[in-house]
């Protein structure tokens, strides 16, 4: 029996289709984005309270507005020895983003950012081959992120943010007890749950803007956003088409308590703007990131029911790397075209791959356009495409498939400035 009680939570809380390793959703900022999602060293809009609160102060307008959404469609299959193709059946994502900052002098700035960081969704049919494993799972997390920065120097900026975090999830399987008018189980899980974490960074000129020269400017940064415990509490698990001799171990309803700690991540980058005439210049930007998965080393759960034995599931995720480069080229300050790349490591070991979360290392390609509609408004368009295919097992459930993952992501976002 216990192992039909490890498979019902061993994917309690491990997202599905996400935009970068493990269930990062890295679509922030539609001007990044655009470029490989490169923005440590960028400080073209309110977006930089994201990928480097130091970078708030150096923006050159009194107050800055940026909001904007990402349509993520994913098309994920998988093939094994007995089913030659499953679709899943994940809906369409719309991960937010909204920034807003605002001069309190020369030297300070406030900022307020609120978006989603982490998080997905997938879902199978119901008599899918896998449905002992998963069926359906969807998380969500909301950032919300107050700021302040301070510019030393006219060249150096240094910020950081209180982050809080709010957590919903949802996930359904079947449990492998038979009835006489059942085949199998259902369990259906749900909970809420709330973190704390920082945001902070500097950002520096390096070389002061000089329309006389190629090299007409130079900046660089680094920003930590620190790890989140996101706390579960008090969450509802409910058991339904369970037989009556089971009924103490798999009650209709209880609760239970988790944690699940998202990983801290560390950024380093560069943005060079390169003069070509009057009218044309060419931002270059080049990020480099750490994410530490490592600390998703396991999944603990504690249910209220004393039948229901409590579990700790190993994870073993491990700290990867990702690296990030793009162009965008200007006219005229009015037309912008963005093009980008990354390479993306996955923190998902080998024997741990669910179907949930066909994780693998792999290239994304990013491009978009950027108009000024009129002297303080702008709209930036962006698109991102990756694409893999990995076979691998998740071996705690003798389960081993070829996968083949696809996501598009058409984003929108709006610029509003006051100088």
């Amino acid at each position: 029996m216990s192992i039909l009680k490890w498979r019902l939570v061993c994917v309690l809380i491990t997202p599905g289709v996400a935009l970068a390793g493990g269930f990062q959703l890295n679509v922030q900022g539609q001007k990044a984005l655009s470029m490989g999602e490169a923005g440590t060293a960028l400080s073209k809009d309110a977006s930089v309270l994201f990928f480097n609160p130091g970078g708030v102060s150096l923006l050159r307008n009194k107050f800055n507005f940026t909001a904007g959404t990402s349509i993520i469609i994913p098309n994920i299959s998988l093939q094994t020895e007995a089913v030659a193709n499953t679709n899943q059946t994940s809906p369409i994502g719309t991960p937010i983003q909204f920034y807003a900052t605002a001069k309190l002098n020369e030297k300070a700035s406030l900022g307020f950012a609120v978006n989603n960081q982490f998080g997905s969704t997938s879902s199978f049919d119901k008599d899918w081959e896998g449905k002992f494993i998963v069926q359906k799972l969807a998380l969500k997390t909301f950032m919300y992120q107050p700021t302040f920065s301070y510019n030393i120097n006219s060249r150096i900026g240094v910020g950081a943010g209180f982050v809080y975090t709010s957590g919903s999830f949802e996930f359904e399987k079947a449990v492998p007890v038979a009835t006489a008018q059942y085949d199998n189980g259902q369990a259906s899980l749900k909970g809420n749950g709330t973190g704390f974490s920082y945001n902070a960074g500097i950002q520096g000129i390096l070389l002061k803007p000089d329309t006389t020269k190629w090299v007409s400017s130079l900046k660089a940064g680094f920003s930590y956003r620190s790890p989140i415990k996101l706390s579960l509490i008090n969450g509802t698990a409910a058991f339904t088409d369970i037989s009556v001799a089971l009924q103490d171990q798999f009650p209709a309803q209880t609760s239970f308590n988790a944690q699940l700690t998202l990983p801290g991540v560390y950024s380093l980058g560069l943005q060079s703007n390169i003069r070509i005439n009057e009218k044309i210049n060419i931002d270059v930007v080049i990020d480099y990131n750490r994410t530490m998965w490592s600390s998703y080393d396991s999944l603990k759960i504690d249910f209220s029911n004393a039948e229901t034995p409590d579990s700790k599931i190993a994870k073993n995720w491990k700290d990867v790397s990702t690296f990030r480069i793009g162009a965008g080229i200007n006219y005229n300050k009015i037309l912008s075209i963005r093009l980008g790349a990354y390479y993306d490591q996955t923190p998902v070991r080998d024997g741990y791959v669910s179907p949930e979360l066909p994780d693998n290392t792999n290239i994304a390609f990013t491009a978009g356009v950027g108009i000024e509609l009129m002297e303080n408004l702008s709209v930036d368009i962006s698109w991102l495409v990756s694409d893999f295919k990995r076979t691998a097992s998740l071996e705690d459930a003798g389960f081993s498939a070829t996968y083949h993952r696809n996501v598009n992501v058409i984003g929108f976002g709006l610029n509003y400035t006051i100088k």
